[in-house]
Formats: structure tokens, sequence, C-alpha cells
């Protein structure tokens, strides 16, 4: 009790109080070192694989995510015989022009797809749905939902943006082969999206600090952008509560790959999904996994 005061106090003074003084609580023993009064065993180690499982997420959708940028002057369709200038800076209207001269190459990529949709699983028309709008589109099909959207890199107005998602359903593993026929390696991380995460953000990062403790690994935190990323053995978590997501990294690309890697990881996620492991306490089931329906641009 002595030893514990002597530091928080201390701490609570100085980041609760206007007080320029210190406090220092003494303790009136007739022992000057430390003593036991009562021996608490520590609880057991938790297994580094389930370490993260105490950060709670009310999780509503889960996929694949990559990203591809590039100059928008590189783009067929930008030509300056048209008096066309590069952007300065990012604006709808520069959102909606990498849309336009993206168009044409989404509607390539799209229907390349569907033919390999169709042809490796030997689909009919009717099992593969295609749809596209704005520069966008997305591919359904029994096993996954495919999308891809466009626009101006909001971190450089000079370039262009393409993200491509692939959310699996129920009954993924049984067109394993197809799908990674399909796909490829067009993705570097899962994401988790949630509602709502039960941590506050010093919540969340005192957490993160107790698995490094225990784990050991590496924590970066800012609190401007309500981002938290933990490092360790090569993968890597970014927590981000102001777009409520969280990425896992493999530090590789992939596609059915990085779901075997993201399974092995017990999370804090309450709703069952196909590309997770369980929620403690649940098993996978088909109603709790069905997936969100989303629109044309995959939102």
């Amino acid at each position: 009790m002595r030893d514990y005061l002597q530091k928080e106090v201390s701490g609570f003074v100085t980041r609760q109080m206007l007080a320029r003084g210190t406090q220092t609580p003494q303790a009136i023993l007739s022992g000057s070192n430390s003593f036991q009064s009562r021996h608490i065993p520590k609880p057991p180690t938790v297994p580094a694989a389930a370490a993260l499982a105490g950060i709670s997420l009310r999780n509503n959708s889960e996929f694949l995510e990559g990203t591809e940028t590039g100059e928008i002057r590189r783009l067929p369709g930008f030509t300056r015989t048209k008096k066309h200038t590069v952007p300065t800076e990012v604006s709808d209207s520069a959102e909606s022009w990498c849309q336009r001269l993206l168009s044409e190459r989404v509607a390539e990529e799209l229907q390349e797809l569907y033919q390999s949709a169709r042809k490796a699983p030997n689909a009919r028309r009717k099992d593969v749905q295609k749809a596209e709008d704005d520069g966008g589109g997305d591919l359904d099909t029994a096993a996954f939902r495919y999308s891809i959207e466009t626009g101006q890199n909001p971190d450089d107005p000079a370039e262009y943006i393409i993200r491509r998602r692939l959310e699996l359903r129920d009954g993924w593993d049984a067109h394993r082969a197809a799908i990674d026929k399909i796909f490829g390696i067009e993705f570097d991380r899962l994401v988790i999206e949630f509602e709502r995460m039960d941590d506050t953000f010093d919540a969340l990062v005192e957490k993160l600090e107790d698995i490094q403790e225990s784990q050991g690994g590496e924590l970066h935190d800012d609190d401007r952008t309500k981002r938290a990323t933990y490092d360790r053995d090569g993968v890597t978590f970014t927590f981000d509560l102001s777009k409520r997501r969280l990425e896992i990294s493999f530090g590789r690309s992939g596609t059915l790959e990085l779901v075997d890697a993201a399974q092995k990881f017990q999370l804090g996620t309450s709703r069952a999904s196909p590309m997770l492991a369980a929620p403690i306490g649940q098993s996978a089931s088909p109603l709790s996994t069905a997936p969100r329906r989303r629109d044309a641009r995959g939102r």
C-alpha cells in the first residue's frame, strides 16, 4: 500500500490538480523495506494470439483491403492539349474528375473478374452479379463480394486512389481454390469496421501498454487522430477510433493467406464473421455472419 500510494498520489496530483507542489505519502511502519502482507499468485499468462481479446469491439463488417495510388497526369484521358491541369487541392470536383478518368479502367477490371468468377467455379451468369457506378462498382457471388471505388487521394491532391475490397461470405472455404485464382495478391490488410468500442482512447492505449509489457512489441499512439498502432512479430494492429476501424497487416500482400493469418488471433469482437476466429464463447453462425448489403460503391 505504501509503495502504491507513493507512486499513484504523485501522479494524481500532477494530472488532476492545479497545485504546484507535490504530495509524497509516508507510512509509519516498524520496518523500512518492502514486506509481504499477503501473497496473490500472478494470473496465468495469456497466449500471445489471445492478447487482444480483452479489447471489446461491436464489429459490423470485415473485409480485405488494398489501395493503389498514382499520378493523375499519367492517367489515360489526361492531356495538356485540353488544358488539363494537375489539382493542387482536394475537392469534390477533382474527386469526380478522377472517377471519370478511371471509369474505363474500372469497367475493364470488373469485366475480367466477372469472366474469371464465372470460369473458375463454372458459375452461370445469374450466379455472378456485376454493377458499375461513377468510377466504381462491385461483383457479387455466393462466396464473396468484391468492390472497387476510385477518387482523388486525400493525402496528395495530385494523385488518384483506387480502393479494392473483398468480403468473404459463409461457405467461402469451399471455393478457396477459385478465390485464390481470381484475386491473386491484390490486398495488403484485413479491416474490421465497428459500431463502437467499449474503451475510450486513453483506456485503449492503457490496455495496449499492458499487452506490450507482458508480450513485448512496439506501441505508437496519437491522440490527435485517435490512432494507436501495436506491432509484434511482423503483425501490425492499427486501431482508428475516428474512423471506427481496426486494420491488421502482415507485412505482405495476398488474399486468403491474410485471412488464414488473421484467424489465428483471438480478438474481442462481438459478432461472428466468416473471416475471423469465432468470438469467445460463440461459434460461427450463418445468421450472425450474414453479409451487410452495400451499394455499387461498396458503402
